[in-house]
């Protein structure tokens, strides 16, 4: 049995000595379409040794695990995908319509029945969104033209996707009267949507849009928490104030209901709870004042334009230093927007908040942000 081992030893190292080749046959397939670089001739690193070797279990059927979990959760993924992809089919059309017809009524109203209605909404609902409010103040003064410029690069990268994706999903190559779309599988569709979508933007235009709308971003995050530092500051004294209770009381409870194991989240759950009531107190009673500061600030913005349009068209001769009827109905208007947003208890009624969600939660992520953000 002795003289049986080198045969064994032989066949080992022949069967090593095909798998290196086999290794060093796939890395110089994997490198020779590199620009610049010439394929392994005799010795591989690390990183190309275990590519090559990935490359060949994925050829021979023989996933790694984490390769089985990414080709899984790919594979779970795809339907919601697509599903996102058939929503922003037919959601896009009207998107489009809704915001060409805005630029249109915006390019054809006159500026005072414009600040009319800005005013009128900052009266009755300044106070419910007082940081979403200041951001596009913010937006608007430092900066504004640059970020209409950024925003405008991107509704056109946008507006040529929308275009593309429409005439692909009518494409018909076989001429079987059945778009090609629906005679794919989900990953072929996803796969197409995506190279569409990467042949059609302009990949500089992006970046340079996506740049300056950043830095905008960053000044305005900075420009709020100067702005708002009281209740900034109230948010954490409340914070701070109720931690202690909170750990008295909620931790002997928690430790007696949470696995050991789960223990070290004990403490960070209390956290971020103390910091959710105690900003929610502190904005709570910040948006009391701002309702009663931007009821009288848009009354007044409201009834002023009225009267300056009234004028212009002929319809009054009064000089809005001289008169008290911009006053009586701004002043009119303030009481109304204040009691409508308190009777409401700071929040939007129904279906108002429904069509406001997309600013609601505008207004939550900006909280959330400057308030406990670095």
């Amino acid at each position: 049995m002795a003289e049986d081992a080198p045969p064994k030893v032989s066949g080992d190292l022949a069967l090593a000595s095909m798998k290196n080749s086999q290794l060093l046959a796939r890395a110089a397939v994997l490198n020779s379409s590199n620009v610049g670089q010439t394929a392994p001739s005799g010795a591989m690193s690390q990183g190309q040794k275990r590519i090559a070797l990935m490359s060949l279990n994925r050829e021979g059927g023989q996933d790694s695990s984490m390769q089985a979990k990414l080709q899984q959760l790919s594979t779970s993924i795809l339907p919601l995908l697509n599903k996102l992809l058939v929503f922003i089919d037919a959601m896009s059309p009207y998107l489009v319509k809704a915001w060409d017809t805005a630029q249109t009524v915006y390019k054809y109203t006159p500026l005072n029945i414009i600040e009319a209605i800005y005013g009128l909404a900052l009266c009755f609902f300044g106070g419910l969104y007082p940081l979403t409010i200041a951001a596009g103040e913010t937006f608007r003064v430092s900066g504004g033209d640059r970020v209409q410029n950024c925003l405008s690069l991107l509704w056109t990268d946008l507006r040529a996707v929308h275009q593309a994706n429409m005439l692909d999903n009518k494409k018909d190559d076989d001429g079987d009267g059945i778009a090609d779309i629906d005679q794919i599988s989900q990953q072929e569709l996803m796969t197409r949507k995506m190279a569409l979508v990467l042949k059609t933007v302009n990949p500089n235009r992006i970046l340079q849009a996506s740049g300056g709308l950043a830095q905008a971003f960053a000044g305005v995050c900075a420009t709020l928490k100067l702005q708002f530092a009281r209740v900034i500051s109230l948010a954490v004294s409340i914070s701070d104030s109720i931690r202690p209770l909170l750990v008295q009381f909620l931790a002997p409870a928690l430790v007696a209901v949470i696995p050991s194991d789960y223990h070290h989240w004990i403490f960070p759950m209390i956290d971020v709870t103390c910091k959710i009531i105690g900003g929610s107190i502190a904005w709570f009673l910040f948006r009391i004042l701002a309702a009663v500061h931007s009821g009288i600030l848009g009354g007044l913005m409201c009834a002023r334009a009225l009267l300056r349009y009234a004028n212009n068209m002929k319809w009054l001769t009064l000089n809005a230093d001289e008169t008290m009827m911009d006053e009586y109905a701004g002043w009119t208007l303030a009481a109304l927007g204040v009691y409508f947003q308190v009777s409401n208890g700071m929040a939007a009624p129904f279906p108002l908040n429904i069509l406001f969600l997309p600013v609601t939660f505008c207004e939550t992520y900006l909280q959330w942000l400057v308030t406990w953000m670095n």
